[in-house]
């Protein structure tokens, strides 16, 4: 797997697509996704822009409609993340570069081509701990060390591993008995992955793939993602529990692989974000507003 996607070395790539989302009896939220990819990994560079419409589809709230952005551009040295939300003004910030096994816990992950496959709705955009354990670096989470084939069936492989992960909300610890279906003859590529919890179906993430020079590169992600959480004020109890679940499908689009891409880090100041944007370097106060506000 890891030598199949390292074949992946630079591009440039659109995703349209959307997931929903309902929080126990709470409304549904329906968001819109949009999304331009630009990357050289020999060289440490990418440039990520992602756009998003939220708006509620139950007729209590009928009508609400949120938007946000989120663009990240990252050098060897620099990394620049912008957003619209959280704070009362977009804001841009400036840091150092951070290596991609210490920002699995950060709320601002890379998203990284390579690793498509292993997913929910929540991470499509970033790397995750099983897709760095088949495809990067092991991480230390152990998977290769309980993995087993289950069934063999022509070119796909149905595989089974166990993850102890915790729940929120100090709920009790289930472990997770994790399915992966992968095609031999698309360079092992993970076709299907399920995780089942308690004997509930948690996560089913389907991914197609499509060739392009001879590399296999994915092209659609769909699936259903199920969690357990505890409203807030209650008592950690199994008949206080909820459910939150969410449906995301995305299409991909390949504009160039392995073009190169010649992706050129602009001077932030160029970059396409709006007036008034808050600047700030190495978490302190506000450096400065990028153009003035009108």
């Amino acid at each position: 797997m890891q030598s199949e996607r390292n074949k992946i070395t630079d591009g440039i790539l659109t995703a349209v697509g959307s997931y929903s989302q309902a929080e126990g009896r709470g409304p549904v939220r329906k968001t819109d996704i949009r999304w331009s990819y630009e990357f050289d990994f020999p060289n440490g560079k990418f440039l990520f822009d992602r756009s998003e419409t939220c708006f509620a589809t139950s007729d209590t709230r009928s009508g609400e409609r949120d938007e946000l952005r989120i663009f990240f551009c990252e050098d060897p040295v620099t990394r620049y993340t912008y957003h619209d939300f959280i704070i009362p003004t977009a804001a841009l910030f400036i840091h150092p570069r951070i290596a991609p096994e210490k920002e699995l816990s950060s709320h601002f992950k890379r998203f990284d081509i390579r690793g498509v496959g292993f997913c929910n709705s929540s991470n499509i955009y970033s790397r995750s701990h099983d897709g760095d354990e088949f495809f990067f670096e092991p991480l230390g989470v152990n998977v290769m060390d309980d993995i087993r084939v289950d069934e063999e069936s022509g070119d796909i492989l149905k595989l089974s591993y166990k993850r102890d992960v915790p729940q929120r909300a100090n709920l009790p610890k289930i472990p997770m008995d994790m399915k992966l279906w992968v095609d031999k003859s698309r360079g092992f590529t993970p076709i299907r992955v399920t995780s089942v919890r308690g004997g509930e179906i948690e996560l089913d993430c389907r991914t197609d793939w499509k060739q392009i020079g001879g590399v296999w590169v994915p092209s659609k992600l769909s699936g259903t993602f199920r969690s357990r959480f505890l409203p807030e004020g209650k008592e950690p109890k199994e008949e206080n529990i909820e459910y939150r679940t969410e449906d995301f499908q995305l299409e991909i689009k390949w504009v160039l692989l392995n073009g190169p891409s010649e992706l050129i880090m602009y001077d932030f100041k160029e970059f396409d974000l709006p007036n008034g944007t808050a600047v700030y370097k190495d978490g302190k106060s506000i450096y400065f507003y990028l153009n003035q506000p009108k």
